[in-house]
Parts: C-alpha cells; structure tokens; sequence
C-alpha cells in the first residue's frame, strides 16, 4: 500500500511540475472585452506597424499595430491562433504562434532587431 501512495504521490508531481512548466506567461487576463496583441522590441519599446493574424476555426482578421504596439481584435470569447504576418524594417518576423486563452487578454510578443 505504501509503493502505491508513494506512486501515485511521485505521478500527481510529475504532473504537477509539467503544467507549470508549459504556463503561458505571453498572456494576461483583461477586462477589456476585447483580445489585445501588444507587440514590443526586447527593450520593452512598443513596435508600430506591425501586421497580426487573428484566427479562429472558420476565419482570420488582420490588425496592424499602433503607436502604442497594440493590435485590438473585439472577437467573441473562445480558443484564437496569433501569429505575425508581417513586421516593420529592421525587426525579424516571429514564427512563434500563440494559442490564445478561452478569455479576453492581453497577449505579448517581442520582435528581436534585424
């Protein structure tokens, strides 16, 4: 009996250490009722012009980055892909792709400089 609490306690660990370490910390609950992209340079400069794909299931919208580094998508709640299509001269374009939360957040990527 105790090699399997002992199993099962080392099991729920393992599981437990697996899900921190896919936590997504590219997103952050909002209020705003809306998904947010917020596109940055390593140094935390908002990047403007910026081109982002919003996908669900059935379609995909584009938005193109503000002055403030934020593309804004008013899409009903639910499970989106992001990824960027297209960045300004002198950044290189992400291949990351993001999977975004079943709620409104903000959703960060940062552009490394060409």
């Amino acid at each position: 009996m105790k090699k399997l609490t002992a199993m099962i306690l080392a099991l729920v660990m393992i599981f437990a250490l697996a899900a921190a370490a896919s936590a997504d910390d590219t997103q952050v609950p909002n209020n705003a009722g809306k998904y947010r992209v917020i596109v940055t340079d390593e140094n935390g400069n908002a990047v403007k012009g910026a081109m982002v794909q919003f996908c669900s299931d059935v379609a995909c919208m584009m938005g193109k980055t503000d002055a403030n580094g934020v593309a804004e998508f008013a899409e009903e709640e639910g499970v989106y892909t992001i990824h960027m299509l297209k960045v300004p001269e002198g950044y290189e374009k992400s291949g990351v792709e993001i999977i975004t939360n079943t709620s409104y957040s903000d959703i960060f990527i940062v552009l490394k400089a060409a």
